[in-house]
């Protein structure tokens, strides 16, 4: 549309400029903003259009803007460690390992996961991640690890978003309103792998859960053919092992979770696991913008984000590989289609879990479910489409995963 070939254009006049010396008048282009079209096409052509790797690298000394950093780490990620001069290219893993461990930026924390992975550091990432698995926050961090390798991103309370979308594909119950979140909560980075997840069946030989391993061959591809009842024992499950008492449990025992069930009335109050609320995710998965993707719109890019209909090849790829967006969240475009906790509305005028009967569990109530999967069409696969499923289906095709959420103290 007009607003994309603006974009572009002004993306490729400032290349040339980059190209030509004057990278400090293109790196305020950088800065996050709630429509990033711009910095989105210019993250992508500066290796496109052949700006030097040194440069780019070099620019991460020269700003303190932690979006434009960010930025600064994905452009980087398109080139090879190879095309950055050796020293240079050592001080920068050594800088970025440290940022890794330190830095409270939960999307400059991803940036550099996705980057370090590309350049063949995920030994020495490992090694961090162990040291973080708390469960808790620490410090200012907006990030922290769980027993079970999940990386949590958190969102403050006061964070604002727009929930629903003026795109031209907009349907009947997305309709756009602003929403401000009066609590703190996390949500898990990347969605819940085969590995995760055949550790919780490991414990609880009980579980019985099939899944396809044409569609996951890998142990850090996501879960598939979960249904909703086995996404909450999962959540029930990790907030024992953490040591959460009874009265934040979001969930009743894993036996008691099953068709006919009743949730906690005051579960967003609980600070245990659960599932992500439908407007939680929403909000997750924009990052601080308001277009049709967590990067603009345009589907050239789409690629970059989301495993999807036409750049899949009929399976889901392993977590955590395509860029991640603002505030540190990957996947939240395809792969698989993932589920909320509550129940399905036609039209909430007040997303989530006020706007319908949410805690009485079965199978005539459909529950939300959101993000798209790798068998979806470009058009579904957008910050505001909306699904719903019976708590029970385990649908191949859509894939069906799930991310954990907990409210925070």
């Amino acid at each position: 549309d007009k607003a994309d070939a603006a974009a572009k254009a002004r993306a490729m006049v400032a290349v040339a400029l980059w190209r030509l010396g004057e990278s400090r008048r293109v790196l305020p282009l950088l800065a996050h903003s709630p429509e990033p079209r711009l910095r989105s096409y210019l993250i992508h052509y500066l290796h496109q259009f052949g700006a030097d790797a040194d440069s780019v690298a070099e620019a991460l000394n020269e700003v303190a803007d932690v979006s434009i950093q960010r930025a600064l780490l994905l452009a980087l990620g398109e080139y090879d460690r190879q095309q950055i001069d050796a020293d240079q290219a050592s001080r920068l893993m050594t800088s970025l390992l440290e940022h890794y461990r330190n830095h409270s930026d939960s999307g400059l924390h991803a940036a550099i996961s996705w980057l370090l992975k590309r350049w063949g550091a995920a030994g020495q990432l490992a090694e961090t991640d162990s040291q973080f698995s708390t469960g808790r926050p620490q410090g200012e961090r907006r990030w922290f690890g769980t027993s079970q390798g999940h990386t949590m991103v958190v969102v403050p309370a006061g964070t604002t978003f727009q929930f629903g979308a003026f795109e031209p594909e907009v349907q009947a119950d997305e309709r756009p309103r602003r929403r401000t979140f009066d609590y703190s909560f996390a949500i898990s980075a990347t969605e819940t792998t085969v590995a995760q997840f055949q550790t919780f069946e490991q414990a609880n030989p009980q579980v019985k859960h099939l899944y396809s391993n044409q569609i996951s061959p890998e142990p850090d591809c996501p879960m598939n053919g979960v249904t909703w009842y086995r996404a909450a024992q999962y959540c029930r499950w990790l907030s024992e092992r953490e040591g959460f008492p009874e009265d934040q449990m979001c969930f009743p025992p894993l036996n008691e979770i099953k068709e006919g069930m009743e949730l906690p009335a005051d579960y967003l109050q609980r600070t245990g696991y659960r599932l992500p609320e439908e407007y939680e995710w929403e909000c997750a998965c924009r990052g601080g913008t308001v277009t049709t993707r967590c990067y603009g719109r345009d589907e050239s890019l789409l690629k970059q984000y989301a495993w999807y209909l036409s750049s899949a090849r009929d399976r889901t790829w392993p977590v955590g590989s395509l860029k991640p967006n603002e505030f540190g969240l990957f996947d939240m475009h395809g792969n698989l289609a993932e589920w909320c906790q509550n129940a399905y509305d036609h039209d909430p005028e007040t997303p989530g879990i006020t706007s319908g009967d949410t805690v009485h569990v079965i199978e005539q109530t459909d529950r939300s479910a959101r993000g798209g999967s790798f068998f979806s069409l470009a058009s579904d696969v957008r910050s505001a489409n909306r699904t719903k499923f019976r708590p029970s289906i385990r649908n191949f095709n859509i894939g069906l995963t799930f991310r954990i959420a907990r409210t925070l103290p």
